[in-house]
């Protein structure tokens, strides 16, 4: 039999030869060729019947399995069966949701890993015991605020992470995990588009430097928070902070100050008022007064021309 089944695998075999391996009286040869997939589909529904629960199993990964099959599978005896019924693209949302309250935990993971899972039977996920399920309620496309939040009281870390990352979460369950004990958590929060402005700005005073990187990239940042950004020890979190899309002439001014010849040279880019630009003709640095010579919001640009041709001459 291992021969057949190696010969179910192959990429040359037959069509006429394959589901003669689905007939073939080893249970193991039967499932093997049920989960290439490659089945014609007059077989998937016997398989579907099976006698053996592996092959039952095995047919359940096909997606071309018709919805009735998949139904009578997601009632099966066998647990290995249920959960690959569940992740089942055919299965009715409705049994998914009888599928949430299944007694193993596999079953009940696989339901949570289905994108056709309704948003009442995530919600019942959310509190579900087994961290992995809760892993996977806060990766789903549809997780709404109602479980998202369920999920944010979670005892692991990974699953608030996940949680805080996701697009739906609601801001109030941001502002709650922006005080978060795991560093990551709070880092997501920090990321998070939805994070209110105020929670940005606690975050950015934080003493870990990619938390105050995620706040300077989020595109909900305030100048204020910008500001002091800019201002940052490190290198890389005031330059992303001096080119936020957000950065305003306030902004500007203050990294038209900073000790980077590469910050003062995106404050000369950007959208700079006429202190900050005469303050930035007098800067030493070649590419600094050259930036300025380009910059469009800069009145009196023949002047900044003339200044950084007599500085090079």
């Amino acid at each position: 039999h291992e021969v057949r089944i190696a010969a179910a695998h192959l990429d040359s075999i037959s069509d006429e030869a394959l589901p003669r391996l689905s007939r073939d009286n080893h249970a193991l040869v039967r499932a093997h060729a049920a989960f290439t997939c490659r089945l014609p589909p007059s077989e998937l529904r016997r398989l579907a019947l099976d006698r053996h629960w592996g092959v039952r199993a095995a047919i359940a990964y096909d997606q071309r399995l018709p919805a009735k099959s998949v139904e009578k599978l997601a009632d099966d005896d066998e647990e290995a069966v249920r959960a690959n019924a569940a992740r089942h693209q055919n299965l009715r949302p409705c049994l998914l949701g009888s599928l949430a309250e299944d007694g193993w935990a596999t079953v009940r993971w696989a339901v949570a890993s289905n994108p056709r899972t309704p948003r009442h039977a995530l919600v019942l996920l959310a509190d579900d015991p087994s961290e992995f399920i809760q892993r996977s309620i806060a990766q789903h496309p549809h997780a709404d605020p109602d479980a998202l939040s369920r999920l944010a009281t979670s005892r692991d870390a990974h699953v608030r992470k996940r949680a805080a990352e996701h697009p739906n979460m609601a801001e109030r369950t941001l502002l709650r995990l922006a005080t978060d004990r795991s560093p990551a958590v709070r880092c997501a929060v920090a990321a998070h588009p939805s994070t209110p402005p105020k929670s940005l700005h606690h975050l950015s005073t934080s003493r870990l430097g990619s938390i105050r990187l995620a706040v300077a990239r989020n595109p909900s940042t305030r100048p204020r928070t910008l500001r002091s950004l800019v201002r940052d020890e490190e290198l890389h979190v005031a330059l992303v902070a001096a080119q936020h899309e957000g950065a305003d002439s306030t902004v500007l001014a203050v990294a038209a100050v900073h000790p980077s010849v590469l910050v003062r040279e995106i404050a000369a880019k950007g959208p700079i008022d006429a202190d900050t630009a005469a303050r930035l003709m007098a800067d030493p640095e070649a590419a600094v007064l050259r930036a300025l010579a380009q910059n469009p919001a800069v009145l009196g640009r023949s002047r900044v021309f003339a200044f950084f041709a007599a500085g090079t001459e």
